[in-house]
This record gives structure tokens, C-alpha cells and sequence, in this order.
């Protein structure tokens, strides 16, 4: 069994694509805020006519009103990419996605990502496309649908310290900043 899933592995990392959300998903993180502006329908006109984007009103209109369905997909999607970046580096995946530090002006998880792209040999090839999934997928996120995704995240896991000895033990001291 282990040569099937590492031939499946081999032939997804050849051939295959990350993947990606549905496009309603995608967009909803822009959709709802823009809908304080904009009616469904000057939404799907400005999208198809700019961007090329086919998405009709009423398609629009539904997927605002499941925004749940939407904040849980995203928070699906984001979640083992953050906890395998901090598993491999002793971070916070929390912390990595939703703190801020003040002082330099940035979140924590761009801390990160100078982090990986000034010191490239420390990190493995899954930490940076992991990271370079997230930056193209959470990252221009607006704050508010962070904030309102949240609560579809489970973080007790590593919260809870479950962690085994060996796990642990390799990730301790790397738990200063990213």
C-alpha cells in the first residue's frame, strides 16, 4: 500500500494542481463586503465586462446568503496548509493566521513569509508552496471575513498540546518569531 499512495503522490505532484475552492468561495471574501455598495447585479456586470468572470446575479445573490457554507470552505482549505507550515516550523497556526505584530506593521504570517522567501534553504519545498497557497489564497482576504471565518477554524488540537514527545521536542526551540 505504501508504493500505491507513493506512486499517487508522484503522479499529483506531476500532473496535478493545487486544490482550488469553488469559484463562488473564492470570491466571496470580496462579494460580501462589495454588496454593502453594489447590487448582485452590478457585481456580475463589473466581473464579466473587466475580468472576464462569468458569475450571474442571482448566483451572487445565493452565495451571499450562505456565507457560512462559504467561511467554513475557506477555513477548510487554509487550515492544514497554516498547521502544517507551524507543525514544521514549531509555530502557532493561530498565531500564523490571525495575529498581527504592530511594531513592524504587518501580520505575523508576512513576518513569515520574508522569513521564507530571505532564507530559502531553511525551509522545504512543502513549506513554500504550503505558504505560497495561503499567500494566494488567505492573505488578500479583508480583515472582516478573516474575523468572521474564524470560528470555522479548530485550533484546540495543537492547543491542547497532544502533541507527541518527538513533535515537540523538534519544534520547541524554533517557537520564537517565525
Amino acid at each position: 500500500m505504501s508504493a500505491i499512495g507513493a506512486d499517487l503522490l508522484s503522479h499529483a505532484q506531476e500532473n496535478g494542481e493545487p486544490n482550488r475552492l469553488p469559484l463562488i468561495t473564492q470570491l466571496f471574501p470580496f462579494l460580501f463586503p462589495a454588496s454593502r455598495r453594489l447590487t448582485t447585479r452590478e457585481m456580475s456586470a463589473w466581473l464579466e465586462k473587466e475580468k472576464g468572470v462569468k458569475l450571474s446575479g442571482p448566483m451572487i445573490s445565493k452565495g451571499l446568503q450562505r456565507p457560512e457554507l462559504h467561511l467554513r470552505r475557506i477555513a477548510e482549505h487554509v487550515q492544514p496548509l497554516a498547521a502544517y507550515i507551524a507543525a514544521a516550523h514549531g509555530l502557532d497556526a493561530e498565531r500564523l493566521l490571525f495575529d498581527g505584530d504592530t511594531e513592524a506593521e504587518e501580520s505575523y504570517f508576512q513576518t513569515f513569509g520574508r522569513q521564507v522567501a530571505d532564507d530559502s534553504e531553511r525551509f522545504s519545498a512543502g513549506v513554500h508552496e504550503a505558504y505560497d497557497i495561503l499567500a494566494e489564497s488567505w492573505e488578500p482576504i479583508p480583515e472582516e471575513v478573516k474575523f468572521m471565518c474564524r470560528r470555522y477554524f479548530n485550533f484546540a488540537e495543537s492547543a491542547t498540546g497532544e502533541e507527541s514527545d518527538d513533535e515537540t521536542s523538534q519544534s520547541s526551540p524554533q517557537e520564537s518569531e517565525p
